[in-house]
């Protein structure tokens, strides 16, 4: 079974998907993991370099000095999100048991290949305090979970996760898998 988790950031999505790959031994795929990997690839950063007209291309770096603008983002967003979505698309079709981490699975088009959606829910009190731990501006971080949410919108999940922190972690991933009867 190949399961998306995902939630807008901060959610505890990445928490729950390492939980329970750990559990269930199922490989896992982060998208941010993905995107991380990208921004060193020297393609991606000579496109960057060009997008930015800079020397750093280091996309947390820019993000937090403020150049953030819709109009970089979206650049930003065509050159990461095809590539993204191939690395997510190969990984799917080498692994019919696996979970995918994704912030975006809309945006990232990568739904055909998903048999199980688990939306991370967190309260937005919470989730605004975890991403001040992250290091984001607050205008960043206000355009991000922006364009996170309208994806929330739109998205059909088969289990919907509170992760309000009143509930171990340990017991939100035993709920998923007795949910979907999943082998530990």
């Amino acid at each position: 079974m190949r399961l998306l988790i995902t939630g807008i950031m901060a959610s505890g999505k990445s928490t729950v998907a390492d939980m329970l790959s750990e559990v269930i031994r199922y490989p896992l795929l982060k998208a941010d993991s993905i995107a991380a990997e990208l921004r060193r690839d020297a393609d991606i950063r000579t496109q960057l370099k060009e997008l930015f007209q800079c020397g750093d291309t280091d996309l947390e770096v820019i993000m937090r000095s403020g150049m953030w603008k819709s109009q970089l983002r979206k650049g930003t967003n065509s050159i990461m999100h095809p590539a993204i979505k191939s690395a997510i698309d190969e990984f799917l079709m080498k692994n019919p048991n696996c979970i995918v981490d994704a912030p975006i699975p809309l945006t990232l088009n990568i739904m055909d290949n998903i048999d199980k959606v688990i939306l991370v829910k967190a309260p937005m009190k919470i989730v605004k305090r975890r991403i001040t731990e992250m290091d984001f501006t607050k205008r960043t971080a206000r355009a991000l979970l922006k364009e996170q949410k309208r994806e929330f919108r739109e998205i059909k999940a088969d289990l919907i996760i509170n992760n309000d922190e009143r509930q171990e972690l340990q017991v939100i991933v035993d709920i998923i898998i007795s949910h979907f009867k999943l082998d530990k």
